[in-house]
C-alpha cells in the first residue's frame, strides 16, 4: 500500500494567485471525495508555505530525489489545472512537465489532467513532447474550445471539455454578500475579444451589491 494516494503537479508556490487557487480547488476536491489530505502530497516551489497553507504533505518540486521519493510512494499524479504546457515563455515548461509526468509512469502512478489551457505550442518539440505527455494521462480535462482542438490535433482521444476548477470553491452569492462582505475584485486581462466580454460583464457587475474595483495585477491588466 502507498503512502499518498495523489501527488499534485502544478505551477504552485510561486506567489501567483490563480495557481494557489487551482491547488486550493483540487484539494478541496479530494477531500469531498473522501481522501484525507495526510494522502496527499504536492509538489511546490515553496513547500514548507505550501504546506501550512494547505495541512499537506509538500515537497520540493525542483529535488529530484523528494520527487522521486513522493511519486514512488503515491498511487496517482494529478496534473491539477492551469496552462502547464505552452511555450510562450520557453520550450522547457513543456519539456518539464513531461518529464514529471514520465517519471510517473515509470514510477507505476496512473496520470490525470484537469482543468489544463493547452498551448499556445510554436514549438515541434513542445508539439511533441506534450502530446506525448496527456496521452499519458488516464483523463484530460481542458476549460477551453481552443485546448480541445488542440490536444485532439496531438494525438489525444480522452479529452473532456469543461469550466475553470476553481469555479468549484465555495462561494456566497455576491447579489446577496454577506453583511461582513467587503468589495469584489475584476481583473480583466488582455485577451482576443475584450470589448465583447467587457459588454457582458459590466451588466453583472452592476447588479452586484458591493463597491466593484478594477484590480490590475501586471502593467498590461492597467493598459
Amino acid at each position: 500500500m502507498r503512502q499518498y494516494r495523489a501527488a499534485i503537479l502544478g505551477y504552485y508556490g510561486f506567489g501567483n494567485l490563480g495557481d494557489e487557487l487551482l491547488l486550493s480547488a483540487c484539494v478541496e476536491m479530494m477531500t469531498r471525495c473522501g481522501l484525507g489530505r495526510e494522502s496527499i502530497a504536492v509538489m511546490s516551489n515553496s513547500p514548507d508555505e505550501t504546506s501550512r497553507e494547505f495541512c499537506v504533505k509538500a515537497v520540493n518540486r525542483w529535488s529530484m530525489r523528494e520527487v522521486v521519493s513522493v511519486l514512488r510512494e503515491s498511487e496517482s499524479l494529478l496534473l491539477g489545472g492551469g496552462g502547464l504546457f505552452q511555450d510562450t515563455t520557453s520550450v522547457k515548461s513543456c519539456v518539464w512537465y513531461w518529464g514529471i509526468v514520465r517519471l510517473a509512469r515509470l514510477l507505476g502512478c496512473r496520470v490525470w489532467a484537469i482543468g489544463q489551457s493547452v498551448g499556445p505550442l510554436e514549438s515541434r518539440v513542445s508539439r511533441v513532447v506534450t502530446g506525448n505527455a496527456l496521452k499519458s494521462c488516464e483523463v484530460v480535462h481542458v476549460r477551453d474550445d481552443r485546448s480541445v482542438t488542440l490536444a485532439e490535433s496531438l494525438g489525444c482521444r480522452n479529452v473532456v471539455r469543461g469550466s475553470d476548477i476553481v469555479m468549484t470553491l465555495p462561494a456566497s452569492d455576491p447579489t446577496h454578500p454577506p453583511a461582513s462582505a467587503g468589495s469584489m475584485l475584476v481583473n480583466l486581462r488582455p485577451c482576443a475579444g475584450l470589448d465583447s466580454f467587457v459588454k457582458v460583464i459590466a451588466p453583472v457587475i452592476a447588479r452586484v451589491n458591493i463597491p466593484v474595483i478594477g484590480a490590475a495585477l501586471s502593467d498590461e491588466d492597467v493598459d
